[in-house]
């Protein structure tokens, strides 16, 4: 909402104090502040998975390539079970607790 739509619906409300008004346009300017936070956060969020995915993706194509050309053993590859499992796992409670962070900013529990 702009400042001119605000404007308008202050007229239409009728006489509104002083007081009321810096009330109004605080909340507004929060609401923008809390959302375009939780888009960076999210922005960010994305681009390091994405970075996560892409390690993944390039050293599992690597274990391939050394395994079709023989140069290591099934028990050498760089990909292990217990190597994914520590990048897939941190992901996922990443998702969590990102979540949780964004859901409590944009979502303050009212006190009193």
């Amino acid at each position: 909402m702009t400042t001119r739509e605000l404007n308008q619906e202050t007229a239409q409300l009728g006489e509104i104090n002083e007081e009321a008004k810096a009330r109004i346009r605080s909340m507004d300017t929060n609401t923008r502040v809390r959302l375009w936070m939780a888009l960076v956060i999210s922005s960010l969020f994305i681009l390091l998975n994405a970075a996560v995915i892409f390690l993944i993706w390039n050293a599992f194509n690597a274990d391939i390539s050394l395994l079709r050309e023989q140069l290591i053993q099934n028990n050498q590859r760089l990909i292990t079970e217990n190597v994914f499992m520590s990048l897939i796992g941190p992901t996922v409670v990443q998702v969590g607790v990102t979540l949780v962070a964004i859901i409590s900013y944009l979502f303050p529990k009212n006190s009193g």
